[in-house]
């Protein structure tokens, strides 16, 4: 009696702890390969419209300083027809005239601030992880291991093996009973032919 409770008990923990945990496998293996697909075609296109609203910015802030620049130009040419203090500065200066007994000092600055464009645009494109779904060779890289983990989640769990619907066979404790055997005293032949 105790041994059979105790079997019984076995059993319930033993299907208790067999559980099916493929569909949720075959799940997570899809997903994580429909994944790293999404994330090496979105990343790539993402890092290119960042790449063109920097040179858009750069652009734009180029066009500022041109009209600036055309403006001060204007200025200069309307002061250089009307005034004589101009036109004489101007002579001093990119023509180095010089009046007698005068003596003209040359200095040279340097622009500072100026940083390079590519380091400029590399500065606002997130982290650094992200380039390995734009370079060619890490991007093949991950698209093989992408597939990779799809196909194996439709070859390892097939589509019968994960559905809500499977079969699920229940567990039937056996119990060993003596066999009974009847003897041929017992049976009676008027049972046999009786119609």
């Amino acid at each position: 009696m105790v041994l059979e409770r105790r079997k019984q008990r076995d059993i319930r923990r033993g299907g208790e702890a067999q559980r099916d945990f493929s569909p949720a496998v075959f799940w997570l293996l899809l997903g994580a390969g429909m994944a790293v697909l999404g994330a090496c075609m979105v990343v790539p296109l993402w890092m290119n419209c960042q790449v063109l609203a920097g040179q858009s910015r750069a652009l734009s802030e180029r066009l500022a300083e041109y009209r600036l620049g055309a403006m001060a130009d204007q200025e200069a040419i309307e002061a250089a027809q009307h005034s004589v203090a101009f036109n004489e500065r101007l002579l001093i200066e990119e023509l180095n005239y010089q009046r007698p007994g005068e003596q003209i000092l040359l200095a040279s600055y340097v622009q500072e601030g100026q940083a390079e464009p590519a380091a400029a645009e590399q500065a606002g494109l997130g982290p650094p992880w992200l380039g390995a779904f734009v370079q060619r060779d890490t991007r093949s890289i991950l698209l093989v291991i992408s597939g990779a983990l799809v196909l194996f989640a439709f070859v390892y769990y097939p589509a019968g093996g994960r559905s809500a619907g499977a079969k699920k066979v229940p567990k039937i404790p056996v119990h060993s009973m003596p066999a009974r055997f009847i003897g041929a005293t017992q049976i009676r032949q008027s049972n046999l032919y009786k119609m």
